[in-house]
């Protein structure tokens, strides 16, 4: 009689287990609950994506490229100058800090008024911009104000690195 009672147990057990699963095409992740409900399981919501807009206290990195290494030393701060981009542009370069250093302390940092401050061209604004814009406005800064034809600007977005790991509360 136990026998028999584990067997139906375990039977039991394993229909459950085998009816709860769904594929995974059902599933649905990170939905809105109200949406899916009308939509149905078949229909996904598509995300609008947007670009990130550059804002105050954002750090940024910013490489100058071009065939004439004095022609993008200036742009750089005295201390990327003399130790970074030593090697870099000696092999050719005009490139940037080659990951060798924290970009808390050397990138360049969009201050409180939305503006970044870079040697030769003095603030530009930078706050409402993508990085994308932000490059072709140095690009066309550096081609208007000093004459060089051949610069390619670099921005990448960076900042300080930090992990969530959210507590959920019982």
């Amino acid at each position: 009689m136990i026998k028999l009672f584990k067997q139906l147990l375990l039977l039991v057990v394993i229909v459950a287990a085998a009816s709860s699963c769904i594929p995974n095409e059902k599933v649905i992740y990170i939905q809105n609950k109200e949406d899916v409900a009308e939509l149905g399981l078949d229909t996904l919501i598509e995300l609008s994506r947007q670009d990130y807009k550059l804002q105050p206290n954002d750090i940024l990195l910013i490489n100058f490229y071009s065939r004439e290494q004095s022609a993008v030393e200036k742009f750089y701060p005295l201390l990327l100058r003399t130790n970074a981009l030593g090697s870099n542009m000696a092999r050719g370069g005009g490139g940037g800090n080659g990951g060798q250093q924290n970009l808390y302390f050397t990138g360049y940092n969009v201050d409180k008024d939305g503006n970044v401050e870079i040697n030769a061209l003095g603030r530009i604004e930078a706050a409402g911009l993508t990085t994308e814009e932000l490059k072709y406005r140095l690009e066309d800064l550096i081609k208007e104000q000093e004459g060089v034809n051949d610069i390619l600007v670099n921005v990448k977005l960076d900042g300080i690195r930090y992990t969530l790991n959210p507590q959920i509360d019982k």
